[in-house]
């Protein structure tokens, strides 16, 4: 049976799933039938279905309903879904929720090109060529900003400075047509003002055919996008690891969402609101984040349904991630409880599975270089140095996020730049620091995004990705939560299990015990310790915590000063010496013995000897030192806990070493001895 008993997502949430589809749709028919019924003369509706039905035999009123109002209702819900769909895209890609469609300046555009003809006397030249010129003009002003933006978007990175440029274009455009129109003449104001409010009021079926057949062809591409959408979710670095191209991804999704907004522009002028509202809706009716289901729920315009369904059976948890990701059926195979993830041995623990020569890793100044290492599988390596010295750097390098300034690194042999993006994201998982929180994702969902390089091209979990995605959320107790609700903590952890859930060779972690009490530090290194022992995993992990490091690593790697300062195991890399000259502390001293850190009194408040032994005299030593005081003790047995701690607290002692014949003694920091006064 599955511990995993409270998924949100399962398959009791089919129906009312189905039900907020259903409702749905019944609204849009309801708002399309009310739309063709009422306007200057209304109808019944029975007058309405028969002029449908016979439009032969009931003269004006077939014509007003099939040639007039007809044509105007299935474009406005066509505009709709178009704005709606649009507004989702740049949502999911500036993963910010008060962006619409005309964030980026194609209304502006379309409406400064607009004001040009009706504005003034440049119109009057191309009113007799075309009866479509506030059309044109529109296209014209609305797509050459699209493609501003485009370009502008394949060189920029930061989706932030493209959110910028967006609105400068827009405000320039909102400038330009504010000073056209405080010197127009009033008559064209007014016509002006009128193209401004928007609307379908001059459609016909021709109009209604061009929005269906190019906005349409646009939909299906976008339906298309809709796995790396959510892969997308997670932020841009996540969806690097998963393996998408993130420029190619950047240029689709600001084409398709512009070509959207600006088709509906073009056709029936700027129409706010919908493009920011409507994904909202979607949202909160359907539950959850799913771009799959997102994009055909902000077409149909849903409202807000009860999505508080929880199953309360253990052989309906299973269906969670299916019910997501569009698969509805239960495993239950032969193989359900065998271990998690089972090892695969192409690769023995030893083998060399990441190497980086002669490496030069930064920005665009170099911060470390003259990088030569070796990662053998199955190993532990922890990234020890001070803050801002490159570890994360170095991490982004190795993982393919950033291009290394000199040399070369390689996975299993081949150069890591020269592998398929898919390939290397089935190789390697990165959790690097990233505290995005999409709303309305459980936990399972966030999971699931983990097997996104082993599914299908619509991203469908099979029954062998079901059963790995439910057997790494086992141990956790996050299943049935949000993301957004979670803590730093609890999120730190949903991170881990989500990258257990890729299945990598390697993995790579930025700093995977911050914001965990001890309990969660124990765990999360044991869990770690055990993917290196049971599948021959290779973990490599910045970490702050030298205690931890010495503990469970097989090897460290320190870094400072631009350089590497040692890479080796960690019983000869962690010496006392090396992390006092690697965090420059002279006020503590590393224990290796201990794989600790003892803080040193002032050692002003005078001097105490204490008989110790044992053990015994570890807590005495820890409490007068931190009093400040100097502390003498007798002769004590090498390999005694006391010794460890007498010696790292820079105590006056003798150690006697066992080994040796007769008892003879060894002095430690002896030379400077005076009689303890109290």
């Amino acid at each position: 049976m599955s511990s995993a008993t409270t998924l949100p997502v399962s398959a009791r949430t089919l129906g009312p799933r189905l039900l907020a589809f259903g409702l749905m749709a019944a609204l849009v028919l309801l708002f399309m039938s009310l739309n063709v019924r009422i306007g200057s003369i209304s109808y019944s509706s029975a007058e309405v279905w028969d002029a449908l039905l016979n439009p032969t035999t009931n003269g004006n009123l077939s014509f007003i309903i099939w040639k007039i109002r007809l044509p105007r209702a299935i474009a406005a819900v066509l505009g709709g879904a178009f704005l709606a769909t649009s507004g989702l895209l740049l949502q999911v890609y500036f993963r910010n929720p008060i962006v619409g469609p005309f964030i980026l300046g194609m209304s502006s555009g379309a409406t400064v090109m607009v004001s040009l003809m009706m504005l003034t006397s440049l119109g009057l030249g191309f009113a007799a060529v075309s009866p479509y010129l506030n059309t044109i003009s529109a296209c014209i002003g609305a797509y050459a900003v699209m493609f501003l933006v485009v370009a502008i978007a394949s060189r920029v990175k930061n989706g932030v400075t493209l959110l910028i440029v967006g609105l400068m274009v827009g405000y320039l455009c909102g400038a330009v047509t504010a000073i056209l129109t405080a010197l127009a003449e009033k008559e064209k104001i007014k016509g002006f003002v009128l193209w401004q409010l928007g609307g379908f009021s001059g459609f016909s079926w021709t109009e209604t055919y061009v929005m269906l057949g190019f906005g349409g062809f646009l939909l299906a591409c976008i339906y298309l996008l809709s796995k790396l959408l959510n892969a997308f979710l997670l932020g841009e670095d996540f969806a690097a690891s998963m393996g998408v191209n993130i420029r190619r991804f950047r240029i689709l999704i600001l084409l398709f969402a512009s070509s959207l907004a600006g088709l509906v522009t073009t056709m029936a002028g700027p129409v706010a609101f919908i493009g920011l509202a409507v994904p909202h809706m979607a949202r909160l009716s359907l539950g959850t984040s799913d771009s799959r289901l997102l994009i055909p729920g902000s077409c149909l315009d849903g409202r807000p349904g009860n999505q508080s369904v929880r199953p309360h059976r253990p052989d309906l948890a299973v269906a969670g991630g299916a019910a997501f990701l569009g698969d509805h059926r239960v495993f239950r195979g032969p193989d359900r409880d065998r271990p998690f993830a089972q090892a695969r041995n192409e690769v023995m623990s030893g083998d060399i599975v990441l190497s980086c020569q002669d490496l030069a890793v930064g920005y665009k100044k170099r911060v470390l270089s003259g990088i030569s290492l070796d990662f053998e599988a199955g190993h532990f390596i922890s990234l020890l140095g001070p803050n801002g010295v490159g570890k994360t750097t170095l991490l982004r390098n190795l993982s393919r996020h950033l291009k290394p300034l000199a040399g070369q690194v390689s996975i299993m042999g081949r150069n890591l730049h020269q592998i398929p993006a898919i390939e290397l994201a089935r190789l390697m998982a990165v959790a690097l620091t990233d505290k995005s929180k999409p709303p309305l994702l459980s936990v399972f969902e966030f999971v699931a995004l983990g097997r996104y390089p082993h599914t299908g091209f619509m991203g469908r979990l099979s029954a062998k990705d079901m059963d790995v995605v439910e057997d790494a959320l086992a141990a956790s107790d996050l299943a049935g939560r949000l993301v957004e609700t979670l803590s730093d903590r609890e999120r730190q952890k949903a991170v881990l299990v989500r990258s257990l859930a890729q299945e990598p060779r390697v993995l790579l972690l930025d700093e995977p015990t911050a914001h965990l009490d001890l309990k969660y530090r124990v765990e999360v290194m044991g869990i770690l310790r055990g993917l290196c022992r049971s599948r021959g995993q290779t973990v490599i992990a910045s970490l702050h915590d030298v205690d931890i490091a010495a503990k469970v690593s097989d090897k460290a790697l320190l870094v400072k000063s631009g350089r590497i300062v040692d890479y080796g195991l960690q019983e000869g890399v962690l010496t006392s010496e090396a992390v006092a000259d690697l965090y420059d502390f002279s006020e503590a001293d590393f224990s290796r013995q201990l794989g600790s850190i003892e803080l040193r009194g002032d050692e002003h408040s005078g001097h105490v000897f204490v008989t110790a032994g044992l053990g015994k005299g570890a807590a005495p030593f820890r409490l007068l030192s931190k009093r400040g005081l100097t502390i003498s003790t007798g002769i004590l047995g090498e390999g005694d806990l006391d010794a460890y701690v007498a010696e790292a607290l820079d105590a006056r002692t003798f150690v006697r070493p066992t080994a040796r014949p007769g008892g003879l003694c060894c002095p430690r920091r002896w030379p400077h001895w005076t009689p303890a006064t109290s």
